[in-house]
């Protein structure tokens, strides 16, 4: 198995064990939250990662009756906010909406990254299927691909 596809099936992995906690009652969690939520969006506003986190902020804020605000730090494809949310108290007051991009690609790409993905965050829930396409002029002769 490549390493990429070893990361990939461990982020999984994470992802099912953050789900799991989500559900799992805990003592500690009935007091939260008791302040505004930080959402660190790790590119620049206006964008697709911004767009839907901005929507899971207003859903999170009506759900959990505490303001949740997103705040973009944008840079390094993602690393510059993600190093940030590894800065950030572990008080569950600061969380990330991220593309997998910054988690899966970068470490590929980046010699020095000042995270790890798999050490430093716990994936909780998926937010969006994000599904892209290739897409041509309407005037291009070109024939679609088979399904």
């Amino acid at each position: 198995m490549c390493s990429t596809r070893r990361v990939i099936a461990k982020l999984a992995a994470l992802t099912l064990l953050g789900l799991g906690l989500l559900v799992a009652p805990s003592a500690e969690a009935q007091d939260w939250p008791n302040k505004p939520i930080k959402m660190i969006v790790p590119f620049p506003a206006g964008g697709g990662t911004d767009f839907i986190a901005r929507l899971m902020a207003q859903h999170l804020t009506t759900r959990l009756g505490q303001q949740v605000y997103v705040e973009n730090r944008g840079g390094a494809n993602g690393a510059i906010g993600l190093q940030a949310l590894k800065q950030s108290d572990p008080d569950g007051y600061t969380i990330a909406a991220s593309p997998n991009t910054p988690l899966v690609v970068n470490p590929s790409l980046q010699a020095s990254l000042a995270y790890k993905p798999l050490e430093d965050f716990i994936p909780v829930a998926p937010m969006v299927r994000f599904p892209s396409l290739i897409a041509v002029h309407p005037s291009v002769k070109i024939a679609p691909f088979p399904s």
